[in-house]
């Protein structure tokens, strides 16, 4: 059985690389290392999520944000 990647995953291991990159090859701060290690991991988290937990915490976010936005208006 093939399954396909998440594009959350896809995102994880890019910032992953490109932190990896960066620390390798220039003087970067820390700071922007922290925050780019930080979104990798929680990208990789989000991205192997099993398939209903991930489906839940979409619909979460979207009702979040509706609630939102509706009281703003």
């Amino acid at each position: 059985m093939k399954t396909e990647m998440r594009k959350e995953l896809k995102i994880g291991w890019g910032a992953f690389t490109i932190s990896l990159i960066l620390n390798c090859f220039f003087d970067v701060p820390k700071m922007v290392m922290g925050i780019l290690m930080g979104l990798s991991i929680s990208f990789f988290i989000v991205g192997a999520l099993q398939e209903r937990v991930y489906q839940g915490l979409k619909h979460r976010k979207k009702s979040f944000v509706e609630n939102t936005l509706s009281k703003k208006s």
